[in-house]
Order: structure tokens, then C-alpha cells, then sequence
């Protein structure tokens, strides 16, 4: 072998090493921007179920239940993955459904972040609600919570259905992972 082509093989395997870690630094950031399942940490336990669809590659959809007799308040986790990435919104789609001849009960919920209100809405007069929660949300927050009430609880009313759909955190990308400055 030349002194050429010795140049050559060293030229085109870094070449190729550059183009690997290029690929897997783009699929590390890709990974810093996913969005995160909400995990349940306290309060009223909700009832969970998740739908599995999709063919070949699966997706899952979580879903919180709560029956509501007269007040609930649920703490969830937010499970951080790897870097520096700031949450960008909060989504999901919250579902309120009352029962027959109880639609003329005021229904009250809100969303925390860290304890600061998020986002609230009062609902009367209607026998089921959908509302998507798609939310901005900045920083590193830890916990969400949810609570609801209405003004039922009476023996013709006794309970309200809340559930609440795919709740998740989006996060932005982050440009900085692979900076060892941003880490302790």
C-alpha cells in the first residue's frame, strides 16, 4: 500500500467517523425534544388505562379517570430525560361528562404547575365538556396538579366523570446537550 492510499484510507475513515457521530448527535438532540408522560405522585388516585395502536410501530395513549363525588386534587411527576431542554407546553384533551338532570351543576377545574394556577374553567349547563389542554409552560417545573369540584354530591347527583387524555409534557430541543459547561 501506497503512501497515497494510506492517506486516502485514513482521510475517508474519518470521514465516515464524522458523519456517525454527526448522525447520532442529531437523534441525541431529536431525543431531548420528545414528549414525557406525566407520572402520578399523590392525591386522589385516578384510575388508569392505556390504548396501545398502531401496526408496526406502536404508540400508546394514557388515560386518568377520576370519579368526582365533591372535590379531587391529583399531584403527577414530570419525568425528565437527559439535558438542559426547558418544557415547552402542557397538552392533552381534559374531558368533564355529568350525569343526566345534573347539567345544571356548576363543574370548576384547574391546572397547577409547581402550584401556580395554569390554566381553570367553570362549566354549567352542559352534560359532557372536551377541552384540549394545549398550554405553554416554561422553565423546569416538577410536579402538575389537578383538582376539581362541582356543586353536586347530592343523592340525585352524586358523582361527575373527569377524565383526562394523553396528558403530556413537550419539551423544546436543546441546543446545548453535548456542552459540558451546562452540567454540574
Amino acid at each position: 500500500m501506497s503512501a497515497n492510499d494510506r492517506r486516502g484510507a485514513w482521510l475517508g475513515g474519518c470521514a465516515g467517523l464524522l458523519c456517525v457521530m454527526g448522525i447520532i448527535t442529531l437523534m441525541a438532540a431529536g431525543c431531548s425534544a420528545s414528549a414525557l408522560d406525566l407520572s402520578y405522585e399523590s392525591g386522589a388516585r385516578p384510575i388508569k388505562g392505556t390504548e396501545l395502536t398502531g401496526m408496526k410501530y406502536v404508540n400508546h395513549m394514557h388515560e386518568y379517570g377520576w370519579d368526582v363525588r365533591q372535590r379531587i386534587e391529583s399531584t403527577f411527576i414530570i419525568p425528565y430525560s437527559f439535558g438542559t431542554s426547558e418544557v415547552g407546553s402542557l397538552d392533552g384533551t381534559l374531558q368533564v361528562s355529568v350525569p343526566d338532570g345534573c347539567a345544571d351543576r356548576t363543574v370548576r377545574w384547574e391546572i397547577d404547575v409547581d402550584r401556580a394556577p395554569l390554566r381553570s374553567e367553570q362549566v354549567r349547563w352542559v352534560h359532557a365538556y372536551d377541552v384540549e389542554i394545549d398550554t405553554s409552560v416554561h422553565g423546569r417545573p416538577r410536579t402538575v396538579t389537578i383538582k376539581a369540584e362541582w356543586d353536586g354530591g347530592t343523592e340525585s347527583c352524586p358523582s361527575f366523570t373527569l377524565t383526562w387524555q394523553n396528558p403530556k409534557i413537550t419539551m423544546e430541543p436543546d441546543p446545548n446537550f453535548m456542552n459540558p459547561d451546562f452540567y454540574p
